[in-house]
């Protein structure tokens, strides 16, 4: 599916629409993992260009501040959109199964018992874009939810710098540079996934004490 500025806009406009709306954040109603993951994606923002401008220049050999202001306008369209529109595409998933399984009888979404270590994490996974009400204050299942996020941001990271970078003249054709940027992702993912869970569990004890 081509990205086209009609549906550039469309997003931009739902993304909108999830940072303006108030804040859903309680106990109660469970946790929007996007309003957790998303400053730790842009904290990292800076590092993960770095990153990828080292491991593009290497192979490519050209000048490190072109790739450095390529990737730079490449990332920020892919942090703008991508990471958001993963949740939401999460989020949509997670609210389909658990509509569907709710109305095959089952008691609740995810239908596991979430009693045993087992059970606690695959809730987690299952429901990692919206998270049920915390219990214990504990920090690991959104730090998992955070993991388990960025895979979906992974491919949305990818193919949106992707469409960004390929209207740039290359010194290499269409296929090699999609392969060239498909691991510079996997490493800047990598490091997201590392170093992001780091910020995320710090920040989380930080906020807690706070609350």
């Amino acid at each position: 599916m081509k990205l086209t500025r009609p549906r550039l806009a469309a997003a931009l406009a739902l993304i909108a629409v999830v940072f303006l709306k108030p804040s859903a954040a309680r106990a109660d109603a469970g946790i929007p993992m996007l309003e957790f993951a998303y400053p730790v994606v842009l904290v990292l923002l800076a590092p993960v260009i770095a990153l990828e401008a080292l491991y593009l220049r290497r192979r490519l050999g050209m000048d490190r501040w072109l790739m450095v202001r390529r990737l730079a306008v490449a990332n920020a369209v892919s942090t703008l959109i991508g990471f958001p529109l993963a949740w939401l595409s999460g989020l949509l998933l997670e609210t389909i199964a658990g509509g569907l399984i709710v109305a095959l009888g089952a008691s609740a979404y995810p239908p596991i018992d979430s009693d045993t270590l087992i059970g606690k994490v695959g809730t987690v996974i299952l429901s990692a874009p919206w998270l049920g009400a915390a219990r214990n204050n504990d920090r690991w299942p959104m730090v998992l939810a955070f993991l388990v996020l960025l895979v979906p941001a992974f491919f949305t990271s990818y193919y949106m710098e992707w469409w960004v970078m390929k209207w740039a003249p290359w010194p290499v054709g269409d296929v090699a540079l999609r392969k060239i940027l498909w691991r510079a992702n996997l490493f800047s993912y990598l490091f997201l996934a590392v170093f992001g869970a780091i910020v995320l569990y710090s920040g989380l004890a930080w906020y807690l004490r706070a609350g």
